[in-house]
């Protein structure tokens, strides 16, 4: 378990971790063909070195935390940027004592899994896959929120695991990430027909104006947000205006995260504290954090 700013859950957890299978030469987060080693001035990273990996695979993952944060951090990152190419030089494997964790939280907790990764990856062993699932549903004090950009390997792996043990885990959400019209087009029809719990969406970070309305009544729960870090891109508060009132007129619950570092309000450039997520700088009308009925999150700090 990590403790996590992140408000709309209480806690983290990522037991799917990834370590080189023999010495690399890294550089500018890329394995360095031998020939080129002599040449390249690159990072020598050795065999075993343990951290995280996903594939970036649309606009809203180019500036993804975790790939930054892996790549920089080798005391606990492979120093291997997200891309397709690395994938070949790691392994993935479970952590163990992060493994069992979830069986010793005696609190009940909503669980954001995967942060770090993407457990709907086609570099992820289904056997992995199936193993992460039952270990969360055996947690069943706990409810967890799987987000994936390939709602598409979702659909057919929960459709096998329903098949396998007959049944959906019923503290399983599902989600996919959506940032503009193109990816809600090839993302939302997937996730609407997936078998799970609970199906929600993360429209986070907003890249553009994302019109929801024809796929809410087949989904459960929405979050919006605005882009933080370096070379945050704008988000425009109309855009979070407009889904808040899409939202509320079709019943569904939406967590509105933040207004993220680069926020406008039409075409002036609206000042925010840090990444924009204290509401009561925010619009009255957007200050919207919702959640399923039935289920809260702890207040931070507690």
């Amino acid at each position: 378990m990590a403790k996590t700013n992140i408000g709309w859950t209480d806690d983290s957890w990522n037991p799917l971790r990834y370590r080189t299978k023999k010495d690399l030469w890294v550089l500018s987060g890329r394995a360095v063909p031998s020939f080129e080693r002599e040449f390249s001035g690159g990072t020598k990273i050795p065999a075993g070195t343990s951290g995280h990996h996903c594939e970036k695979i649309s606009p809203g993952c180019a500036h993804c935390y975790s790939c930054a944060m892996n790549a920089r951090k080798l005391s606990w990152g492979t120093g291997l940027d997200y891309v397709p190419q690395n994938t070949e030089h790691l392994e993935p494997y479970l952590d163990e004592e992060a493994f069992a964790a979830p069986l010793r939280w005696k609190r009940p907790r909503m669980v954001f899994p995967f942060s770090m990764t993407d457990l709907f990856g086609a570099w992820v062993p289904q056997e992995l896959q199936f193993a992460l699932m039952q270990r969360m549903e055996e947690a069943q004090q706990h409810t967890f929120q799987v987000l994936t950009k390939r709602p598409d390997i979702a659909v057919r792996f929960m459709e096998f695991y329903k098949a396998t043990t007959g049944r959906v885990p019923p503290n399983v959400w599902i989600g996919t990430s959506v940032e503009n019209n193109l990816m809600a087009e090839q993302r939302m029809p997937w996730l609407i027909v997936c078998p799970a719990a609970k199906l929600f969406v993360s429209y986070e970070p907003a890249l553009e104006l994302v019109d929801f309305k024809k796929w809410l009544p087949y989904f459960h729960w929405g979050i919006i947000g605005g882009e933080s870090g370096a070379g945050a891109r704008g988000f425009q508060i109309e855009w979070a205006d407009a889904t808040v009132k899409d939202f509320a007129a079709a019943g569904v619950p939406l967590w509105v995260k933040q207004m993220g570092k680069c926020c406008y309000q039409g075409a002036d450039r609206v000042v925010l504290t840090g990444k924009g997520e204290d509401p009561k700088e925010w619009p009255e009308e957007i200050r919207c954090q919702q959640m399923p009925e039935g289920f809260q999150i702890k207040p931070k700090g507690n």
